[in-house]
């Protein structure tokens, strides 16, 4: 029962959110119950995890990997359009503009500052990982670094860069990715 709870949570998992313990133990629980009452123990730890947790939140990522969640209500009770957020999300990656970010790169003689960070772009672009900010009002940008590392990126106000979901959810025009294609394209 314990493995299908965690496989049933892994989504959750993922996200690295420290709440994670709470929700496994009170879906145990209910899985428990379930389970008590006759229902297959697999089956009982996914409608568990579907009444806990997959009804409050969709999973996202990129490249596959979940690395965030977004409520499907705010903190003031709004719904929230997940897959409207997971879009915008998408496209605020794809859209990112040397204007946009503080680079975290060395000045190189020379080199100008938005070469520099053009470069940065690139990378984050590739490597980009949203993740939910810690109250839950929106996410937070990071990306892998040159050394593996996962970093914040920067806002060009040296705070971390980050959305709300009112922010990601604002736009109703599709995300203009030709900068981005035109980024991919000089990059190879």
């Amino acid at each position: 029962m314990q493995d299908a709870v965690r496989k049933s949570l892994a989504p959750l998992d993922a996200t690295g959110t420290s709440e994670y313990p709470a929700y496994y133990d009170m879906t145990l629980k209910i899985a428990a119950q379930k389970a008590k009452l006759g229902m297959d123990p697999a089956q009982a730890a996914q409608q568990a995890a579907s009444e806990t947790i997959n009804s409050r939140y969709v999973f996202a990522g990129q490249d596959g990997a979940v690395s965030y969640r977004v409520p499907l209500r705010d903190a003031q009770g709004a719904a929230v359009d997940a897959q409207k957020v997971i879009r915008q999300a998408e496209g605020t990656i794809n859209s990112l503009r040397p204007s946009d970010i503080m680079s975290t790169l060395p000045a190189v003689p020379g080199v100008p500052l938005d070469t520099i960070k053009g470069y940065q772009i690139r990378r984050i672009q590739e490597t980009a990982r949203w993740m939910t900010a810690g109250d839950e009002s929106g996410l937070e940008l990071a990306f892998i670094d040159d050394d593996g590392r996962l970093t914040q990126v920067r806002a060009a106000n040296g705070q971390p860069f980050r959305r709300t979901w009112a922010q990601l959810q604002a736009s109703n025009a599709a995300p203009d990715l030709s900068a981005y294609r035109a980024t991919v394209r000089g990059a190879r």
